[in-house]
């Protein structure tokens, strides 16, 4: 779990900073190509298209990651009050799965022998936020991998319907 949260602490942070933090010396084969994808999505190896990219990203977010990395309270109050939300009112997206497969990079094959070796079932119980399910979905998707969510008796109808 721990590495999870760091790949998308790492992803977050590449889609919504100037700051480079991620290069091509990275030895990590899987956040390397995630770079390549947000950084450089027309030349990417990957059959990508730049809206498959930028579902998840506000039209006009910059952050100075800098400021954010050093603590700078002042810049990080600033930031919190513009801070992106998405209302599930308007959160309407077709839900059919060819749809979910087009909004992000699903690859078909394991990245590596050991992912394929090992595989990792995942169980998940939700009952809110589904932007954020589907995007830490995406962003832990490995086809040998198995995928099991449960959504909870908390969770409003409209939730239910997505």
């Amino acid at each position: 779990m721990k590495s999870s949260i760091a790949i998308f602490c790492l992803f977050a942070i590449n889609l919504f900073c100037d700051a480079d933090f991620l290069d091509n010396s990275n030895e990590a084969f899987e956040l390397n190509l995630m770079h390549q994808i947000t950084k450089n999505p027309q030349t990417t190896p990957i059959a990508t298209s730049k809206q498959i990219l930028e579902l998840w990203r506000p039209p006009s977010f910059q952050l100075n990651c800098d400021s954010i990395m050093n603590n700078d309270k002042k810049y990080i109050d600033e930031q919190k009050k513009q801070r992106f939300t998405i209302d599930p009112k308007e959160f309407d997206l077709p839900m059919d799965c060819n749809s979910i497969k087009n909004r992000a990079y699903y690859p078909t094959n394991p990245l590596s022998k050991s992912e394929k070796e090992f595989p990792i079932a995942y169980a998940r119980i939700v009952y809110e936020s589904y932007p954020m399910i589907e995007l830490f979905f995406a962003m832990s998707y490995s086809p040998q991998n198995h995928y099991c969510y449960s959504v909870d008796s908390k969770a409003t109808a409209m939730f239910n319907k997505m």
